[in-house]
């Protein structure tokens, strides 16, 4: 049986992946631990691989996940990577977040603004059914400041350039990593950031085939 680790995005937790069908695989979700005063992400990650239960697992990563699940790759060896909605190295990421990392524009955001439900939020993460919507106000009001904040730094200035075999699967209208930036195995038409929860038919049977091919 195969076993895979789920790595939810940033302030959200395994409800994100409820809509996706992995088959009879033994799941594992990551939880997210507090960050420590001004810790790096390569240190985060170090404390946060103690919850990988074994050596050549599967790591699918989901956004500010996928990101983590790269950096945890080179410290347990995974069978394979899968990216969703995510960016494999920095320069994936949009220029724009990397100029407001140099200029430490994140610390300028007030959390409140950042946790408070909108519309906007709702267009920005392509969050369009009654279930992302819900999903996507729970996970922002129940998001830890602290941690919060330190995420969207570590987002920001993520300094990974290269990174080993992995499969980045899309969305054509993700709003918040704009597919230009990327290079997608897989770009689902009309899809936004939360397509694993509107889009997870087709996201799961592209999961479920690659892994077929990699036994």
């Amino acid at each position: 049986m195969q076993t895979i680790c789920l790595f939810s995005g940033l302030g959200a937790d395994e409800r994100i992946f409820e809509n996706l069908d992995l088959g009879n695989a033994e799941i594992h979700h990551i939880r997210w631990i507090q960050p420590l005063e001004k810790e790096s992400m390569q240190s985060y990650a170090q404390r946060l691989a103690t919850q990988i239960p074994a050596e050549d697992t599967v790591y699918i990563g989901l956004s500010f996940g996928g990101m983590m699940a790269l950096e945890i790759a080179r410290i347990v060896p995974p069978a394979a990577v899968i990216l969703i909605s995510s960016a494999g190295n920095r320069h994936e990421l949009p220029f724009y977040f990397r100029w407001a990392g140099r200029l430490g524009l994140d610390k300028l955001i007030p959390l409140t603004l950042l946790r408070h439900p909108s519309r906007f939020k709702d267009w920005l993460f392509g969050a369009n059914t009654p279930q992302s919507k819900q999903l996507l106000r729970t996970f922002l009001k129940e998001c830890d400041p602290q941690y919060l904040r330190w995420a969207i730094r570590c987002i920001l200035t993520w300094q990974r350039v290269h990174a080993k075999e992995h499969v980045l699967i899309h969305g054509e209208k993700d709003r918040l990593l704009p597919a230009n930036f990327v290079k997608a195995d897989l770009l689902i038409k009309k899809a936004g950031h939360f397509m694993v929860l509107e889009e997870a038919e087709e996201v799961s049977a592209y999961i479920r085939a690659y892994l077929r091919k990699k036994k």
